[in-house]
């Protein structure tokens, strides 16, 4: 978690390497998610304290990021990121 708008490391033009890489792997892409239900009521909202989330091999793989009103929390599963509008099981916070 870094602090700051996202930045694509992918960005144009594209060397062959990296072009290689996302024909292989793909890409992650910015997604306007300001109107869906939940996430509409984070736009504006102060980021008061982020919490490290480890997964059951002990291993940090996730964030729990909270606002006034409410936490979300975003995880890596395997090769996949999940959003989770509760506590996901499997995983630790830990407070620091």
């Amino acid at each position: 978690v870094r602090e700051g708008a996202w930045l694509d490391p992918f960005t144009e033009p594209l060397s062959d390497e990296n072009e290689q890489y996302i024909k292989e792997h793909g890409k992650w892409l910015r997604v306007d998610c300001s109107e869906p239900e939940h996430y509409s009521d984070l736009v504006g909202q102060r980021i008061i304290r982020m919490l490290p989330l480890r997964n059951e091999h002990g291993r940090i793989a996730g964030v729990r990021i909270c606002v006034p009103a409410q936490s979300i929390w975003f995880v890596v599963e395997g090769d996949e990121c999940h959003i989770y509008w509760v506590h996901p099981i499997g995983f630790t916070e830990e407070h620091g």
